[in-house]
């Protein structure tokens, strides 16, 4: 019997869909399984294949000891061979086994490894998630089966079933069979069984015939039992060759005792001994008494076989009661015979057993929803408790089954009345079980009741194709499919003579005939509605409608074509009535087309004629003929009186233009005539002539009155302001025009929210609107700038400045003194408490002194240099300020500075590093930074005009009175000197040269000889390639040559820069002013500071209040 909790382990994987392997540890055996979403896919048999099949061929194919030890040798010499079996592959080589016996070995492999597998005692079984198949080896011990679970149990408890009941009803494998005296039945053997048959001879056991024909003696026991179903053998009550054998040996061994004893008695000479001849007597007794007691229990065993056979078929049959009673007339039959008696308690548990199993199979059909055959089963089995239990679950069981079938049934129910037929679908299919089945009849009968409501051909074909859809979405039977297939036919007929229908009324619409098209759709319109020609009637309703409404529509506006249309539209309306009466011939509006075209026709013909008034004259008749009833008199009468019209209206409209050149209105008459006579209608009256007329003498005027106002905008623009009045009067103006102008112009001037222009602009306004004008001008990269036309200056001209508006501005908390500079890609300013730097950004960081022993004394007017991994700045408090990664120092410096320090380390002693300052006092100071104790002192002389310059070992300097000199770096002694014999009015560092200006030459010293340049014009402020003279003007020099850019307003103070190609920057105490290609200026409350460029190219201006402004090129 199978192990049920193994068949619930594995069912129970199966029922949840688990991934993972089921690990049973049995007695005598270890397998596994590999699931893959609950189906078995593998199995571990737990021993080598090769080893399983060579026992399996020892067993099934009966080889011998020796080609079984053979084939041992042979896998230990292939050991885990993936590519092919090596035991097969031997014995086809030695041709051991027959066609056919390798498969029949491994299915016998297979199917006995599957039953020990689910029905061996169970030491232990443990299931592990998620064990995949890289876990089993197939080249050695794995299979692959991938089989359902319920399939695998139900195939493994077939085939113990079977293997039981042919255990049972063939008897021990020593049983004889020999063929039936009487004819069998006529129903046809398979081939084992024949060679079964021609085996079986009266004499041999089944064990025998096994060997002869190499098969297992449960294959041959199955064939004999068929055999014996069909009445073709029948057990006889011999012995197999193995209990004859042992009596022949018994009866051997009496014998060889008799004439044993014979020859005994022979040999004694004194004659016969009577004790010898009773021992003889006895012992023929005992052998005739064994003879007798074989034959009784040959006959008892095949009685006891027979009853054997008796309670297997009512075990088969089900008829447990009379199997017991069997068991009873074997117990009766078996005496005090021992080997009977067991044979009977066999029996017995037999019965037993297969109640057992009897009730499992029950069980099984309770828990698959069978009740009617469980209760029909459960009748045959004797009653007792186990039994009651069953009923009791069986009644139980049924009763949820019919409340579950109950509900399915109403959840599908409630899905298709809500036309969710995927809903229903997905309830029978979550729910594989019999409770699903009335759901699933529930859907049957819809679909049915839907194939109902769909064949009746008239219905509509809308309804009957939603019907349908419906249906097949259900999943149909094949006989519901053969309807579908049939109602479809009956659906193409009825939607081929429908659209033949609409095919024939759009033919009848194309004629006109839209309202019989219309009534034609009526119709056919419930057959069609909801289908897909329901596009096509929509598409048929709309064109009839559209013929109608061209044809209204034409018949409405050619009224007013026939009252007011020119000779182009009359042409067109008579074209399109002509076409509409060959198109449109069963129009319903037929009659009134036809009038209109003879009323188009008419009026074509009265307008062909020379004058308005032979024109009129031929409507008239016309008029007069038609009569009142004619649908379009009205229309012709109204153009009728409209052409006589004409000539009374082209005469005021001439005198209306003369009034206005009159009041000087030149223009408003000038396009009143030009409107006038471009009329078609005007060129035929008699007041042509005049309008001409008229139209030169005003076109005259008006070219004269703009020439004069060419000339007044000159005059304006030139300042003539007498010859511009003396216009203005010619002009009869009141007053002059306002202009309004830029600095820079090109401003684009907006008034009330719009653009009106760009400066200069001349405006003509009346004074009144003048004295309320407001206006804003607008330029990139300057700031708006608002007027007012009461600020005119004289009353017509208006002028602003655009101020140059920053990118980015800010405010330092301090007073700024220092020279801004550029240093380590930021620029760079100073007052008395605090270092700030200013990114290109606009961003500002404050660096305070705080931290450095506070506040300075004086005010900081050196610029930043950057040397040395830091930024230096020299002071008057005799300190330099040094700062490194934005922490301030104070470093020992000898001597107060206005100008940028040097820092010179010697290349022979390690450690040396001056600083070295001009001092105010014309001195060079030196202080070595690693011994602040030594320092040195130059030779007095004039003020610094710069900073001084490292060159190599020595430093340059430029002085006011126009000395040049040069000393020791490391000691200050002078190398060298030259004069330049003027003062110095600037000067600046260039590379490891001095460079400036003075007076009017511009010269370049680098420690030997001198170089100088004419320069053009005095310098007061210079710096490299630009100059400011003493009056304010502004030169630049450019690839060599120098230019004049204007004046600067105010006093220059301080050095000029040049900014790109924007021109120069000059500070001018409280205003900053760009001189160039792109001029402006900026002004402040407090003085400007030096410009400096910023690295990227924008410009930074400060003030020394600290107001901060960057600028684009």
């Amino acid at each position: 019997m199978l192990n049920q909790a193994i068949v619930d382990q594995v069912m129970s994987i199966a029922q949840q869909r688990l991934n993972g392997a089921l690990w049973i540890n049995g007695q005598g055996f270890r397998v596994r399984f590999l699931f893959q979403e609950g189906t078995p896919i593998a199995l571990d048999l737990g021993r080598d294949k090769e080893s399983l099949f060579a026992d399996t061929l020892l067993e099934y194919h009966k080889i011998s000891a020796d080609l079984h030890r053979m084939l041992g040798d042979v896998i230990a010499a292939n050991p885990g061979s993936s590519q092919s079996s090596p035991v097969r592959e031997f014995l086809e080589q030695q041709q051991a086994l027959a066609p056919g016996e390798s498969e029949q070995a491994l299915q016998a492999l297979v199917e006995d490894n599957l039953v020990r597998a689910l029905s061996g005692q169970v030491v232990d079984m443990t299931f592990v998630a998620d064990e995949g198949v890289e876990s089993f080896d197939f080249d050695r011990s794995a299979i692959l089966i991938r089989i359902a679970a319920d399939l695998l149990v139900a195939t493994a408890r077939a085939r113990e079933e079977e293997d039981q009941a042919v255990r049972f009803e063939v008897g021990s494998w020593e049983a004889v069979y020999a063929i039936t005296e009487t004819e069998g039945e006529s129903s046809p053997i398979s081939e084992a069984e024949r060679l079964v048959l021609d085996q079986a001879d009266g004499r041999r056991s089944v064990e025998e015939i096994a060997q002869v024909l190499r098969d297992s003696s449960l294959r041959v026991g199955r064939a004999v039992r068929l055999l014996v179903a069909k009445k073709i053998l029948r057990r006889v009550a011999g012995l197999g060759s193995k209990t004859r054998a042992a009596l022949d040996a018994m009866r051997q061994e009496a014998a060889q005792q008799a004439v044993a004893v014979k020859d005994e008695a022979a040999q004694d000479r004194r004659g016969p001994n009577p004790w010898v001849l009773t021992f003889l007597v006895g012992v023929l007794a005992l052998l005739a008494l064994a003879g007798w007691l074989v034959v009784e229990a040959g006959k008892r065993q095949s009685a006891l076989d027979d009853l054997s056979v008796s309670v297997s078929r009512s075990i088969a049959a089900r008829e447990f009661k009379q199997a017991f009673d069997l068991v009873g007339d074997a117990r009766t039959k078996a005496g005090n015979d021992l080997m009977a008696i067991q044979h009977a308690d066999s029996l017995q548990k037999m019965v037993e057993d297969s109640v057992s199993t009897e009730l499992k199979s029950i069980d099984v059909l309770r828990q698959s929803s069978d009740f009617s055959e469980a209760q029909a089963r459960l009748k045959t089995v004797p009653p007792d408790a186990r039994t009651q239990a069953l009923r009791e679950a069986i009644l139980e069981s049924e009763e949820a089954f019919r409340a579950r079938s109950a509900t399915l049934e109403r959840q599908v129910q409630e899905a298709l009345q809500k036309e969710d037929i995927a809903a229903a679908l997905a309830v029978v299919d979550a729910n594989p079980g019999p409770e699903v089945s009335k759901a699933a009849d529930h859907i049957d009968r819809w679909r049915l009741s839907l194939l109902e409501q769909a064949m009746p051909p008239g219905a509509p074909l809308a309804k009957r194709q939603s019907l349908l859809a419906k249906v097949r979405k259900s999943r149909p039977s094949q006989a519901q499919e053969e309807r579908l297939s049939s109602v479809d036919g009956d659906l193409l007929r009825q939607q081929s003579q429908l659209t033949a229908d609409i095919r024939k009324l759009r033919a009848l619409a194309e004629t006109g005939a839209w309202k019989a098209a219309l009534d034609g759709c009526a119709d056919i319109q419930e057959s069609i509605a909801g289908s897909t020609l329901e596009v096509d009637l929509k598409s048929l309703r709309d064109r009839c409608a559209a013929i109608h409404d061209g044809l209204t529509a034409y018949l409405d506006g050619v009224a007013a074509t026939i009252r007011q249309g020119g000779i182009k539209e009359l042409g067109e309306a008579k074209a399109k009535a002509e076409t509409l009466v060959k198109d449109w011939s069963a129009a319903p509006e037929k009659t009134q087309v036809d009038a209109a075209l003879a009323a188009l026709r008419e009026i074509e013909t009265a307008l062909a004629r020379d004058t308005m008034l032979t024109q009129a004259q031929s409507l008239d008749a016309w008029i007069q003929a038609a009569g009142e009833q004619h649908p379009f008199i009205a229309a012709v009468t109204f153009r009728r009186d409209q052409i006589r019209l004409i000539e009374t209206t082209t005469q005021s409209a001439i005198e209306a233009a003369r009034r206005l050149a009159k009041e000087a209105e030149w223009e408003a008459a000038l396009q009143s005539l030009e409107s006038l006579v471009s009329r078609p209608e005007v060129r035929v009256t008699a007041a042509l002539a005049d309008a001409e007329k008229l139209l030169a003498e005003v076109r005259g005027t008006v070219k004269d009155r703009k020439a004069m106002h060419l000339d007044l905008d000159a005059a304006l623009a030139a300042g003539d302001i007498a010859k511009a009045r003396e216009l203005a009067v010619k002009l009869s103006l009141k007053y002059l025009p306002l202009q309004i102008e830029s600095v820079p112009p090109g401003a684009q001037i907006i008034q009330d929210g719009k653009p009106i222009g760009q400066t200069p602009l001349l405006l003509r306004i009346s004074a009144a609107d003048r004295s309320e004008a407001h206006f804003e001008l607008r330029l990139a990269g300057y700031l708006p700038l608002k007027l007012k036309g009461t600020e005119a200056e004289a009353g017509w001209r208006l002028a602003g400045s655009l101020a140059r508006a920053p990118v980015a501005e800010a405010t330092a908390d301090f007073a700024l003194t220092a020279r801004p500079a550029a240093a380590d890609d930021r620029i760079w300013l100073a007052g008395r408490s605090a270092v700030l730097t200013v990114e290109s950004s606009g961003a500002l960081h404050r660096i305070s002194l705080d931290a450095s022993g506070g506040a300075l004394a004086q005010p900081v007017y050196a610029p930043a240099i950057s040397t040395d991994q830091r930024v230096l700045l020299a002071t008057r408090d005799g300190v330099c300020l040094s700062v490194v990664k934005g922490i301030v120092s104070r470093l020992p410096q000898s001597g107060r500075s206005d100008l940028p320090p040097v820092l010179y380390r010697s290349q022979v002693v390690l450690d040396r590093a001056f600083l070295v300052v001009a001092g105010d006092d014309g001195r060079l100071h030196a202080v070595n930074l690693s011994r602040p104790d030594e320092q040195w002192h130059s030779e007095p002389g004039a003020p610094f005009a710069c900073a001084p310059v490292l060159k190599g070992e020595h430093i340059l300097v430029a002085r006011r009175d126009g000395q040049l000199e040069s000393v020791q770096a490391d000691d200050g002694k002078s190398t060298g000197r030259t004069s330049i014999g003027k003062p110095v009015s600037a000067a600046w560092a260039e590379g490891g040269a001095l460079s400036g200006h003075a007076g009017a030459t511009l010269w370049s010293w680098s420690g030997g000889e001198l170089s100088s340049e004419d320069a053009p014009a005095e310098a007061a402020f210079a710096s490299k390639n630009c100059l400011v003279t003493p009056t304010g003007r502004v030169w630049q020099r450019s690839s060599g040559v120098w230019k004049d850019l204007g004046r600067v307003e105010g006093k220059p103070s301080g050095p000029p820069l040049v900014w790109q190609q924007a021109g120069v920057v000059v500070p001018a105490g409280k205003l900053m002013a760009v001189l160039g290609a792109k001029p402006f200026t900026v002004a402040s409350d407090s003085e400007f500071l030096p410009p400096v460029a910023v690295p990227g190219g924008r410009l930074l201006v400060a003030t020394v209040g600290g107001k901060i402004l960057l600028y684009e090129p």
